[in-house]
């Protein structure tokens, strides 16, 4: 059980403490509990790669009795009424989801559709050449036994191929529909912290 937070003041500065220090696991690592400000944003994303399994005009966002996102999403909205509740959306939406996006935003006045392509993430594209070619002269640097010929054959073939128009970092994981797609912007969408709102 959470232990109580209480409150005390020094120097006219409010200071919150929580003890004993709260922590969770993840990844084998241990994270201390933070409180968060109840005004604090939450930010849930769905990025589908298959939108058309949906009816036209129903919010394209799973919500089945064992996998409830949507009704995840709608019940944070109800019960944290005054917070904003973000989704961080991506996929070949119809003009149908769309509105059934902007219906979701009028039912729900705390929440808010995010389109991965609104969001500018530029100051985190970096060239997939510039990439390839530092990781080619760190395997070139190894010694024979510690080099990955593997790795280092096959980013040369990429170098080469790789044209003007798909050197961005960016613009290769929009293009894919996996897991990687969905893992790379939600972490771009973390360094972007509150501005994603």
């Amino acid at each position: 059980m959470l232990s109580p937070i209480r409150t005390t003041f020094h120097n006219s500065v409010n200071i919150v403490q929580s003890s004993p220090c709260q922590t969770v696991s993840f990844a084998g690592k241990e994270y201390e509990l933070k409180v968060i400000d109840e005004k604090t944003p939450i930010l849930f994303q769905w990025f589908e790669p298959n939108p058309e399994r949906y009816k036209k005009d129903e919010v394209p966002i799973v919500n089945t009795k064992q996998h409830p996102y949507l009704d995840n999403v709608t019940n944070a909205a109800r019960i944290e009424s005054d917070r904003m509740i973000g989704i961080f959306v991506d996929g070949d939406f119809s003009v149908n989801q769309k509105t059934a996006f902007s219906k979701l935003e009028r039912d729900f006045e705390n929440v808010m559709i995010i389109y991965r392509e609104d969001v500018d993430f530029s100051m985190y594209d970096r060239k997939l050449s510039d990439i390839y070619h530092d990781i080619i002269c760190e395997q070139r640097l190894r010694t024979e036994d510690k080099r990955d010929e593997y790795l280092l054959n096959l980013l040369e073939k990429e170098l080469r191929e790789i044209s003007k128009a798909q050197d961005s970092l960016i613009s290769m994981y929009a293009k894919k529909r996996n897991h990687a797609w969905f893992d790379f912007f939600r972490n771009l969408a973390l360094l972007k912290a509150g501005e994603i709102f």
